[in-house]
């Protein structure tokens, strides 16, 4: 059977460039090209069944973005060296079809994606942004306060033998660690910031605000308009 289009989008970082998905491939074009129904590129079967959106990253060139009936989003570098698979994989985006994917027009940190399973997620995908989030190590030690320090506490062994208080237990030790765990997640260079569910059908439509990076609007098969934000949280990781 003959392949069925099902998404377009236009380069922002070529005049010349538009990108297409297929019930079985992803396909760009050069529209300098006489003959512009050849494509310069074919990505063969890049979803588990359709691929169903595509968008660029707007930030970075050679990034594309798409989606599937697999319900994966997948990212890709155009690049004849690495275009044969995906930089990156979200392989359960969706519990059912992905239907649409869009970045942040102005943060390519931040995509969103929505699927028939009614959801809209919102992802940070730092690791293949144009500007990745750093990861802080822990400060560094003042090797003359260490020096001090252990002066001080050896001419108080003595004393504190003595008084010594016993020693935390595992069990009080979990709240700090279970902290910590949240703490890397929150820093973590990919994850989903947050599920909005909030619409009772498949949801086909999603837009960033062409006014406002931290807001964006999603719309389900019933006709539901839903507004959202971008979480503070998120916001301050990214600009600060």
């Amino acid at each position: 059977a003959d392949a069925r289009a099902t998404a377009l989008a236009w380069s922002p970082h070529s005049s010349n460039e538009v990108a297409a998905t297929t019930s079985d491939a992803v396909k760009l074009f050069d529209l300098r090209k006489k003959s512009q129904d050849a494509p310069v590129l074919t990505i063969a079967e890049p979803h588990d069944g359709a691929a169903l959106d595509i968008d660029y990253n707007p930030n970075k060139p050679f990034a594309l973005a798409t989606s599937g009936d697999d319900g994966a989003v997948k990212f890709w570098d155009t690049r004849a060296s690495a275009r044969d698979a995906p930089v990156k994989l979200l392989p359960r985006a969706h519990a059912h079809w992905c239907t649409r994917i869009q970045y942040n027009r102005v943060h390519d940190q931040l995509l969103l994606s929505s699927g028939a399973d009614r959801a809209v997620n919102l992802w940070r995908v730092s690791s293949i942004s144009s500007a990745p989030l750093l990861e802080l190590g822990d400060p560094p030690q003042d090797d003359d306060d260490d020096d001090e320090d252990g002066a001080q506490n050896d001419d108080a062994a003595d004393e504190d033998d003595d008084d010594a208080e016993p020693k935390t237990s595992d069990a009080a030790q979990k709240p700090k660690d279970a902290k910590s765990s949240k703490e890397k997640e929150a820093t973590a260079a990919d994850l989903c910031v947050r599920a909005f569910d909030l619409h009772d059908d498949a949801v086909y439509g999603l837009a960033w605000s062409a006014h406002d990076a931290w807001t964006f609007a999603s719309l389900s098969y019933d006709g539901r308009l839903v507004l959202n934000h971008v979480p503070s949280p998120e916001k301050y990781k990214i600009l600060l």
